[in-house]
C-alpha cells in the first residue's frame, strides 16, 4: 500500500512540476508576476509532497522484511515469467513477436483449464503443440533453454540494460546514485551557504545606506 500511495504521489508531483514549467514558460527574465502568486503554489506543493515521500518511502526500505523464499516460489509459480518465454521464442524460432505471443497465450489457457494449473505446469511438448498450431513448425528452441526462460532468476539475470533487474546492474545503479547524492548534497551545501553570504552582504549594505 504505501509503495502504490508513493507510485501515485510521485505522479502528483510530476504534474505539479510539469505546470512550474509550463507557467513560467516564455516569461521574461524580469517579469515577477506570472512567476509570483500563480506559479509558487505548484512549486511548494511539489516540493512539501516529495519530501513526505522520501520519509514514507525511506521508512518502508528500513523497516521492511522480505520472505525471499517465499516470494521467490509465488514467482516461480506464477505466469509473470511468460513475458521472456515470449522474448525468448521471438529469438529462437525466428518469429514476430505477435506470433510468439499467441503460442505464448495458447499455453497459458491450456494451463488455465488445468485445475490448480500453474507455470510449472508448462511443459516443453504443450508449447510445441501450441506452436505447430500458430506456426505450422515445431519449436526449435531446446527443452534446457526452454525451461531455463521460465525461470525468474533467469528473466532477472538477462535484463542488463541500465535501469534494469540484473544484479550487477543494480549494483551499480546503486553506487552511482551513492556519488551522485554526495555531489548533490555538496552542491546544496555550497548553494545554501552562498545565499546566507549575500543575505549577510545585502543586510550590512542596507545598514549602510539607512546609516547615510
Amino acid at each position: 500500500v504505501s509503495i502504490e500511495h508513493t507510485r501515485s504521489l510521485l505522479s502528483a508531483v510530476t504534474g505539479d512540476a510539469s505546470t512550474v514549467l509550463q507557467m513560467i514558460h516564455n516569461t521574461p527574465f524580469g517579469d515577477i508576476v506570472d512567476t509570483e502568486d500563480d506559479m509558487q503554489p505548484y512549486m511548494w506543493r511539489a516540493i512539501d509532497r516529495l519530501i513526505g515521500i522520501y520519509k514514507l518511502f525511506g521508512s518502508l526500505i528500513v523497516t521492511m522484511n522480505v520472505n525471499k523464499e517465499q516470494l521467490l516460489e509465488r514467482a516461480r509459480n506464477s505466469f509473470a515469467n511468460v513475458t521472456e518465454l515470449a522474448d525468448t521464442l521471438v529469438r529462437s524460432e525466428g518469429i514476430s513477436f505477435r506470433k510468439s505471443h499467441s503460442i505464448v497465450s495458447l499455453c497459458v489457457r491450456h494451463l488455465a483449464d488445468i485445475e490448480h494449473g500453474s507455470l510449472a505446469d508448462l511443459t516443453w511438448d504443450i508449447a510445441n503443440e501450441k506452436s505447430l498450431e500458430v506456426t505450422g513448425k515445431a519449436l526449435v528452441i531446446s527443452p534446457e533453454d526452454f525451461y531455463n526462460a521460465l525461470k525468474p532468476e533467469y528473466f532477472v539475470e538477462v535484463r542488463k540494460l541500465i535501469g534494469g533487474p540484473n544484479f550487477e546492474t543494480m549494483q551499480k545503479s546503486l553506487e552511482l546514485a551513492e556519488v551522485e547524492s554526495d555531489e548533490l548534497e555538496a552542491y546544496l551545501t555550497n548553494k545554501v551557504n552562498n545565499i546566507k553570504v549575500a543575505e549577510e552582504q545585502l543586510n550590512q549594505m542596507l545598514k549602510a545606506w539607512t546609516q547615510e
